[in-house]
């Protein structure tokens, strides 16, 4: 398996943009995370929340790790719940993007994934993942269900994108 790096662009300004939005929600004068939450409705998360995720997936039936980042470009407010829309990006033996579109309920933090338009043929796009956001809003913790063959695995992702190597 190849190693996850910064050596792309894209990664590069994930990476780099994740410290900036994160600075901005926790830093002096800001809203911390967790008072944010604590209050948040559907707008509020809107502006609130981090958009920029780091960890790792694996199959459950094939415990290697897969490093990756989801970038959420855009957030919007619809009908009580926050739609969210970006790119991740995928470390195996080569990067992968894929595009995604999620929801978060606010009350709740559960969250659904759908990822599509894998810039790789191979790569599995049926299916969603299904979790949920931590009250702090750091965390993602979710699992993976294929729709075509019930295939299941896991995704951990959270705020702390400082270097990765």
């Amino acid at each position: 398996m190849a190693a996850f790096s910064l050596h792309t662009p894209l990664i590069r300004l994930v990476v780099g943009m994740g410290g900036v939005v994160l600075g901005l929600l926790g830093g002096p004068g800001g809203v911390g995370l967790a008072e944010a939450a604590a209050t948040c409705d559907d707008t509020c998360l809107v502006r609130t929340l981090p958009r920029i995720f780091c960890g790792s997936f694996s199959w459950l039936a094939d415990p290697v790790a897969q490093r990756l980042v989801f970038t959420f470009e855009s957030a919007k407010s619809a009908g009580g719940t926050v739609r969210l829309a970006g790119h991740g990006v995928y470390a195996v033996d080569a990067e992968t993007h894929v595009a995604l579109d999620a929801t978060l309920d606010p009350v709740t933090l559960t969250i659904e994934i759908h990822e599509h338009d894998p810039d790789r043929g191979s790569f599995t796009t049926a299916g969603a993942y299904r979790g949920s956001l931590s009250a702090d809003l750091k965390t993602i913790r979710a699992t993976w269900t294929s729709t075509d063959t019930s295939a299941r695995g896991s995704l951990l992702l959270d705020t702390n994108c400082g270097p990765i190597s």
